[in-house]
């Protein structure tokens, strides 16, 4: 017996209310094989349901298509939520390294303490 390697599938089956009409998608990272899924469960739907209800004959509509564009991940939205996460991971990074500093740099800090200015001493190199 043939084992699948396990990857996330999503099978999803709708219908409006009132409607024999249902639309058939699933959602897998080969779409070769979300097609083949569809197509398999459209065509044992169209076998077994003459047999369980009568008089009714089943047509289908349209069949599975491969997609034409990837429907994830959407690169514009995550280069733009990326984009807005950095700045603001920026912004509390700088604001932090600010508000945490525990350097004196010069006369003005000294003022900020309530302390006194006594005198410099050069740098020499």
């Amino acid at each position: 017996m043939k084992r699948m390697k396990s990857c996330p599938k999503k099978i999803n089956i709708q219908s409006d209310k009132d409607s024999l009409v249902f639309k058939v998608s699933v959602d897998d990272r080969e779409p070769s094989r979300a097609r083949a899924i569809v197509n398999k469960i459209t065509a044992t739907y169209k076998e077994d349901l003459p047999q369980l209800v009568d008089n009714n004959k089943v047509i289908i509509l349209e069949p599975a298509n491969l997609p034409l564009e990837p429907t994830s991940p959407n690169i514009l939205l995550n280069t733009l939520i990326a984009f807005v996460l950095g700045m603001i991971a920026n912004f509390i990074f700088v604001s932090s390294i600010y508000l945490f500093r525990d350097h004196i740099e010069g006369e003005s800090d000294l003022s900020e303490l309530s302390l006194k200015f006594v005198g410099d001493i050069p740098l020499i190199k």
